[in-house]
């Protein structure tokens, strides 16, 4: 991953690396996308109405539902980083915060391809609007 600063990608950008579309009401859309590894890589954190949930999760490849994360490890990627590139995504300490704090559940999937990589972490702790953290690359 490139940790340098990098333009926003466009929604067109986010819908192409990640082989997925964007709800229309997706909010506060913060994504990253990086073409000069080995892999093509989209890391995107948005806001979405828990009503829209299952319909994206379908759309985006997850055949699927996410599941209760009861451990750290079980999230995806929680490990790798991302809170360097792409501002909004925890890191090691507030996804432990996230877990541990009895308003917050989260919920996640993960699907694998031969050539194509999905995961999904949800953070339903408010129930209007749920936080998504979804990563998709290339294999």
């Amino acid at each position: 991953m490139t940790a340098e600063a990098q333009p926003a990608p466009s929604i067109a950008e986010i819908e192409e690396v990640g082989r997925l579309t964007m709800p229309p009401s997706a909010g506060e859309v913060e994504a990253y996308v990086d073409l000069q590894g080995i892999d093509d890589i989209l890391i995107v954190r948005f806001k979405l109405s828990p009503d829209e949930l299952g319909a994206f999760l379908s759309e985006a490849g997850y055949p699927e539902p996410p599941r209760p994360v009861e451990r750290l490890t079980s999230i995806p990627g929680w490990a790798m980083g991302f809170d360097g590139v792409l501002p909004g995504w925890p890191d090691e300490d507030e996804w432990r915060r996230l877990l541990e704090d009895p308003a917050h559940t989260l919920l996640a999937a993960e699907v694998s391809e031969a050539d194509f990589y999905r995961s999904v972490v949800i953070d339903t702790g408010d129930p209007e609007v749920y936080t998504i953290y979804l990563r998709h690359n290339d294999l």
